[in-house]
């Protein structure tokens, strides 16, 4: 993954997840990660953390290394 802003590449230290979806599941995603102005693999990983960290309850999601 490369910095937007300084052009400079960023190691991530986890796994790449394909998670199949069907015509109307993905429908559905794309037009909220629409709404919110996200692409929807990024909408779909934020929501996918946020609602981990609620589940466990942990206060704060760190994106620290993303720049929207």
């Amino acid at each position: 993954m490369v910095d937007k802003n300084t052009g400079k590449k960023i190691l991530l230290g986890g796994k790449v997840l394909e998670v199949p979806l069907n015509a109307s599941e993905f429908e559905l995603l794309k037009k909220a990660a629409k709404n919110s102005g996200l692409p929807v693999a990024t909408y779909v990983r934020s929501n996918a953390l946020l609602s981990a960290k609620k589940l466990l309850n942990i206060a704060r999601v760190s994106h620290r290394h993303i720049k929207f």
